[in-house]
């Protein structure tokens, strides 16, 4: 039926430019240098309190926990 592919080909052409959108705006931010937000007071103790290191070419971050309680 004509208008089923119809209407199948405009879903496919939306869900296209939907995932275009997704991509673009992120792309679109780093362009203009729009900077990150800011973290809030709690997330930025919680950041400093850890550390990072470099494997494979990819930061990761950790906490040391010994002397935690319930940590071996």
């Amino acid at each position: 039926d004509a208008a089923m592919v119809r209407r199948d080909r405009l879903r496919r052409m939306r869900e296209w430019w939907v995932q275009v959108g997704l991509l673009a705006v992120p792309l679109l931010a780093a362009y203009l240098h729009i900077p990150p937000p800011q973290l809030s007071p709690a997330l930025h103790s919680w950041k400093s309190s850890g550390k990072f290191f470099t494997y494979k070419g990819l930061r990761i971050f950790y906490q040391d926990s010994v002397g935690v309680v319930g940590s071996p």
